[in-house]
């Protein structure tokens, strides 16, 4: 048979009594190899059973023997000392205090009538009460009589008692109030300059306003009169508030397009420029969108220019009604008149620019003439008959009765407007 491992064996399931186990003897001493058979293994086991019949197992080198709990002295009581009938139980009897080894330190106690228990020699012992210092330690039940002794450090301890004693209680009251670590509030302090030590030096009503570096004053907020009011200009007796002058103030609520026009105290309104029709022509007026523009209408009548002829009672003939006349100024011809007292006529105009000659017939801007055929007045804005309507400053105008029949009198006039 090869040397083989024992877990390399082959596993059965089942023993008979010819069947060896591996035993090793005297392990604790000279241990040997050895055999027995089941058969001797089981009948070592019954010899063992046999050897106990009651109480508590014990091993004795090897033996095993029964045993059981027995009192050593009268002073102890042992119920069930073999655990046959149930588990042991041991008691003590009437036991004095001379019984015990220290007997006269627990006599020496048990005469105290209250307090804690001191110690004080040997066999004697004394009843004690805890005490604090005053403004230190307050104690609570020191004898413990009314219940556990409590120590509480009392209030106002003086801060010497503390650590090294260094610090006084007067420095100890400067952390009241102290809610994180100083060092790291002071490091996270302003270091000291020359700003913030004018700063703290200025004791000045009014607004705070640097004149200079590290100079300092106060000032007050005035307004201008009739323009700007100021209340509590420095501050002091609350914040400075600035308002508009009343008419300043009613501007500020203008809101209407036209040209600004105070129509009363504070009061405001639009006004739009306007002009009088064939007069004054008005661009823009309220000023909305571009600068008024004021110009004379297209339609301006500049002046009438005339001549009268009187024949005494006499009737008219042909030829000038006055003299020459000189128009002052550029215009056009927009109308003419003729009155006459009685009968018909047909008048032309002559023009001729400003130089040394009158005009004359061929200077007419007529064709066939104007007339009057019926009543006494005729005017007519009809300017078909004329060949030109331009005036020019300075022209020289006459009037010439081409036709005439019965009239003893008769005026003529051009009316004139700005071209």
């Amino acid at each position: 048979m090869t040397n083989t491992k024992l877990s390399e064996l082959p596993t059965i399931t089942s023993i008979s009594s010819e069947d060896l186990l591996y035993v090793v003897d005297d392990p604790a001493g000279t241990p040997t190899s050895s055999k027995i058979t089941f058969s001797n293994f089981q009948n070592s086991l019954t010899s063992v059973n046999s050897a106990i019949t009651s109480g508590l197992a014990l091993i004795t080198s090897g033996t095993l023997a029964s045993r059981q709990i027995v009192a050593g002295s009268a002073k102890i009581a042992v119920t069930n000392g073999s655990g046959v009938a149930g588990n042991p139980s041991i008691d003590l009897g009437s036991v004095s205090l001379a019984d015990l080894t220290d007997g006269a330190s627990l006599a020496s106690i048990a005469a105290l009538t209250s307090g804690v228990v001191a110690i004080t020699g040997v066999g004697t012992a004394a009843g004690r009460t805890i005490t604090g210092t005053a403004n230190e330690i307050t104690v609570t039940n020191g004898d413990g009589v009314s219940g556990n002794p409590t120590l509480s450090l009392a209030s106002g301890i003086d801060a010497t008692k503390i650590g090294a004693g260094t610090v006084s209680s007067t420095e100890f009251g400067y952390l009241d109030g102290v809610t994180s670590a100083i060092q790291t509030q002071i490091n996270a302090k302003q270091t000291t300059d020359a700003t913030l030590t004018a700063l703290a030096a200025y004791n000045t009503n009014g607004l705070l306003t640097q004149t200079a570096a590290d100079t300092f004053t106060g000032r007050t907020i005035t307004g201008t009169a009739n323009q700007i009011t100021v209340t509590n200009g420095d501050g002091v007796a609350g914040n400075p508030t600035l308002s508009l002058d009343a008419t300043l103030a009613a501007l500020g609520t203008y809101n209407t397009n036209g040209l600004l026009t105070q129509t009363a105290a504070d009061t405001f309104t639009g006004r739009t420029i306007t002009g009088t029709n064939n007069q004054i022509d008005v661009t823009d007026g309220n000023g909305v969108s571009g600068n008024p523009t004021i110009g004379l209408s297209d339609n301006l009548l500049l002046g009438t220019i005339g001549a009268t002829k009187d024949g005494g009672g006499v009737a008219l003939s042909t030829g000038k009604i006055g003299g020459y006349i000189t128009c002052p100024y550029t215009a056009s011809i927009t109308a003419w008149s003729i009155g006459v007292d009685t009968g018909t006529a047909t008048v032309k105009v002559w023009k001729v620019a400003t130089g040394t000659a009158v005009p004359t017939a061929a200077n007419s801007i007529n064709t066939s003439g104007v007339s009057i055929s019926s009543g006494t007045y005729i005017r007519s804005a009809t300017l078909t008959d004329f060949t030109d309507t331009t005036v020019t400053a300075n022209n020289i105008l006459a009037f010439n009765i081409e036709a005439v029949s019965g009239a003893t009198q008769i005026t003529f006039a051009l009316e004139l407007t700005k071209p």
